[in-house]
């Protein structure tokens, strides 16, 4: 499992004191309580109008649907414009072209684009389904939503000299938002979600450059620290488990350990040589949890329901069995 060291400067502050005193709690865990208490805080603070117009509107309603339109178009500039600053600004350009990365990161990268365009998906037919929209409409506008957000980001790498656009990433992009559309159109609901969770590992001290100078940056970058999801509705599994509530999940979940670099373990210099990392083994790692689908709880107010539903993009850290390649099965009294 992969654990913080306390007092490593990446800290959130009081969450982050708290949570030093465990020896041993995964740091990400206090990013997750302190989201947990922000949602609280606005659930107690906010007026009563706000909380009535977060409820979905009935039928189409077209101011809602300009200003859903613009907001879109306007956080897709933002991204995109973010993304080229943290990822690009140092990074030498060059003709358009193609790189072949299916082989890097043992295809947690992988795993992170088909999260991220699912998750895109899911948010943005919510949001047109706060329009008025019908849930049918609303998913095929979310699949397409969330693959044009992503599309551009290949372009961007296809400019790159260090790399370029990637095929697997435009498929892994691609199948994401297909599987929100997917289970909406033959399921009538989603019953399986793709889902996040991160801990900060050494490793990304050792390569700040490649992996993230603190924390909230290695939510992007650290491959090592990154564990994807796929949590199942319960009930649907086997007919033994029909009487389980909706809202219970079994989730497995893919991370990786022990990567310096993307194929191999070594690292070059700016002077041309290299850098060999003898020690580190690269290990793929498989997890199996149980998580909850906040879409299935009942919420006494439309704010909450909204905020939940953004919150459910992260699994909820619980016990978990790990096997690995190097030692086998090992459980994890709380993994995240």
């Amino acid at each position: 499992m992969r654990y913080r060291n306390v007092g490593d400067g990446n800290g959130c502050g009081v969450l982050d004191y708290l949570c030093s005193m465990i020896p041993g709690l995964p740091y990400g865990i206090d990013i997750y309580c302190g989201l947990w208490l922000l949602i609280f805080v606005i659930q107690k603070t906010s007026p009563a109008w706000m909380t009535a117009w977060m409820k979905p509107a009935d039928a189409a309603v077209r101011g809602r649907q300009t200003g859903m339109f613009l907001a879109l178009f306007s956080i897709w500039a933002g991204v995109l414009y973010g993304l080229s600053m943290m990822w690009y600004e140092h990074s030498g350009q060059m003709g358009f072209h193609w790189f072949n990365d299916n082989q890097a990161w043992l295809q947690v990268d992988k795993f992170g684009h088909f999260f991220t365009t699912f998750q895109e998906a899911r948010l943005m037919m919510l949001m047109w389904q706060w329009t008025g929209m019908s849930q049918k409409r609303a998913s095929v506008a979310g699949m397409l939503g969330g693959i044009l957000y992503q599309t551009p980001i290949e372009l961007l790498d296809g400019f790159q000299d260090a790399y370029g656009a990637s095929w697997g990433d435009l498929m892994a992009n691609t199948l994401g938002a297909v599987a929100l559309w997917a289970q909406v159109r033959w399921l009538k609901d989603i019953v399986v979600h793709s889902k996040f969770s991160i801990s900060s590992h050494p490793i990304a001290a050792m390569r700040p450059s490649m992996f993230g100078a603190n924390f909230f940056q290695q939510i992007l970058k650290d491959y090592n620290g990154q564990t994807y999801w796929f949590s199942f509705e319960a009930r649907h599994l086997l007919p033994v488990f029909k009487m389980l509530p909706p809202w219970l999940c079994i989730s497995i979940g893919y991370g990786a350990d022990g990567m310096i670099g993307g194929t191999e373990n070594r690292v070059k210099n700016t002077d041309g040589t290299w850098t060999e990392y003898p020690d580190l083994s690269r290990t793929r790692q498989v997890y199996l949890s149980v998580d909850v689908n906040w879409d299935k709880v009942r919420f006494p107010t439309p704010w909450l329901k909204t905020s939940m539903a953004v919150f459910s993009l992260v699994k909820i850290p619980a016990p978990t069995l790990e096997w690995n390649m190097d030692s086998g099965l090992k459980w994890h009294w709380v993994h995240f």
